[in-house]
């Protein structure tokens, strides 16, 4: 963007974050973020995506990125997570962006899965060199259960930052308890700007499914909690979805279709059919990638999920959301849209009564989209927010 600074090579942004799960949500989250920027900026950057497994972003993103490699476990030359392909970068790139979720993992002492604690040692490394961190589209998972001592990483690692966009209210109040108030902005989810496929590719996708593109479709995808799979509490999650879902077939008469963010929601969905002894269309990710998936849930009238994720790339589609998760930033962001009745919660005790609940959101399904979407056409400039703080940083750096 600056010829005079960079003659040869496009601008290099090295871009952070907890990418390891080969799930359609971090998928649709950087290509929403690249999306972004690039619209912002003079010429499209090029973007450096340090991964466990660089193959799973191989050909599912459209912008101009190169994806590579790190490990768990620390080799000579490496710094935590970090090795001399990632440190390298720090040479050429003119900015540092963290994007996600700050805390992935289960424990605070889980040190393969928790980013966080492998991050801050880097940000340090590259706060000396004078290099711009942004925190863009960062969530900070479960911050009320938080040790001292997990607070206190926290808070190191939000202010090496120059700037932070949080994407739930939750997480602002926490960063302002913090004392980081004057450096954290609230800005939504970006993964709600994100595009589905063309929706005649979608609609041949689908039939190759057996599904029919004409006749009203129910999305569906109940997950269990973590690490639960073959144990007793699973098989007992199995018996409660599968008379779930029988009792909402006999009660809608309409296809259900499972769509799932990762191969573990998958296999889930498999054993549950398995347990019904019948067949429904499983649409999953990778084998749809994450722009088919909108395309899909843009095609279904409702969506019934218990899982975060699904719920915002249903909202992305325009597609109404009927989810029982108990997580403060989907809440919110039911809430801000005027669509709480669609936003169950700890008071539904039975499969019954989220039967009757479904049935309620399916009859005022209608009316739920267009509320969502003049929700989400509201938001759009809160969620490019993060993207034109970038460019005028680029541009004052370049200009220095």
């Amino acid at each position: 963007m600056c010829p005079e600074v960079y003659p040869k090579t496009k601008t290099s942004i090295l871009v952070l974050g907890p990418f390891r799960d080969h799930r359609a949500s971090e998928a649709a989250l950087l290509e929403a973020v690249f999306s972004q920027l690039n619209a912002q900026l003079p010429a499209p950057p090029h973007y450096v995506v340090p991964v466990f497994d660089p193959e799973w972003i191989d050909r599912r993103l459209d912008s101009d990125y190169e994806a590579i490699q790190i490990h768990a476990n620390p080799r000579r030359g490496h710094l935590g997570f970090w090795g001399p392909a990632t440190l390298s970068v720090l040479r050429q790139c003119s900015l540092v962006l963290t994007v996600g979720s700050l805390v992935p993992g289960y424990s605070w002492f889980d040190f393969k899965n928790n980013f966080v604690l492998r991050l801050l040692p880097l940000l340090a490394v590259i706060s000396r060199k004078d290099i711009p961190i942004i925190g863009y589209n960062i969530d900070i998972s479960s911050p009320v259960s938080w040790s001292l001592a997990g607070r206190q990483i926290v808070k190191c690692t939000l202010g090496c930052h120059s700037q932070v966009f949080v994407r739930s209210h939750t997480a602002q109040a926490f960063c302002n308890k913090l004392g980081l108030g004057r450096k954290v902005h609230y800005s939504t989810d970006v993964r709600l700007t994100s595009k589905p496929a063309e929706k005649k590719l979608v609609d041949s996708l689908l039939t190759m499914h057996r599904v029919n593109p004409s006749i009203p479709v129910l999305a569906l995808n109940i997950v269990p909690g973590v690490g639960l799979f073959d144990t007793p509490s699973f098989f007992r999650f199995v018996d409660n979805t599968s008379t779930f879902v029988r009792l909402l077939r006999q009660s809608l008469g309409v296809q259900l279709v499972f769509v799932c963010c990762s191969a573990f929601e998958e296999r889930v969905a498999q054993t549950v059919l398995e347990r019904m002894g019948i067949w429904l269309p499983i649409l999953s990710f990778p084998l749809f990638s994450h722009s088919e998936l909108i395309g899909v849930l843009a095609c279904s009238q409702l969506t019934v999920t218990n899982n975060p994720e699904l719920c915002i790339l249903s909202m992305a589609a325009g597609t109404p959301v009927f989810s029982w998760e108990s997580n403060p930033e989907y809440y919110d962001l039911m809430q801000a849209a005027g669509l709480r009745e669609c936003y169950c919660g700890a008071e539904v005790q039975s499969v019954e009564d989220m039967i009757e609940c479904v049935v309620g959101a399916w009859e005022h399904r209608s009316a739920t989209a267009e509320d969502w979407k003049r929700y989400v056409s509201g938001v759009k400039d809160l969620a490019r927010a993060p993207a034109v703080a970038v460019a005028d940083i680029l541009k004052a750096h370049c200009d220095a």
